[in-house]
């Protein structure tokens, strides 16, 4: 993707059990090793909910003046943070920076675009899709969709509880 967007800057975000860095921090490294320019990297270590990282993602948009955003996770996830997103305002309740950076976005028309990571691997290489497939039929892989797609059911009926 850095390469395919090379004026685009990306918000490094990873997951959070390695003890010596953050998981933003381990992927900011991989992106410097993959060539991508330090300058074009923001780092994302305080949220560790998707809840927060969608409220940080709508602020940085904003205090950055970006014209558009893209979320990339896996794919998924991708349907609970649509509806999360769609959703944002309600859950924000009072912040007042999320709310800001929501009425910016909306008030500018601004997109923000949600893609799976997957295809992007197997577009780099062949052993990702191998490696996919083979965590797509794992027993823990097909009890995570049934999760997901509950929290997405709980979101639209308004029984989801945030963490």
């Amino acid at each position: 993707m850095a390469e395919a967007f090379p004026d685009t800057t990306i918000v490094a975000k990873g997951p959070y059990y390695f003890p010596e860095k953050s998981g933003a921090e381990v992927v900011a490294g991989e992106l410097k090793k993959l060539g991508v320019n330090p300058e074009r990297i923001v780092n994302q270590d305080d949220a560790h909910t998707t809840f927060a990282e969608l409220k940080n993602v709508v602020k940085i948009i904003h205090e950055k003046g970006w014209s558009s955003g893209v979320v990339v996770s896996n794919e998924y996830h991708i349907p609970r943070v649509k509806e999360m997103y769609v959703r944002l305002r309600e859950f924000a309740g009072d912040d007042a920076d999320v709310i800001a950076a929501l009425n910016y976005i909306e008030k500018n028309g601004i997109k923000v675009d949600f893609l799976g990571a997957e295809p992007i691997l197997k577009i780099r290489s062949p052993k990702y899709e191998r490696f996919l497939k083979k965590v797509e039929n794992s027993d823990g892989f097909k009890r995570r969709i049934v999760v997901e797609q509950k929290g997405v059911e709980d979101i639209r009926a308004g029984r989801y509880k945030l963490r």
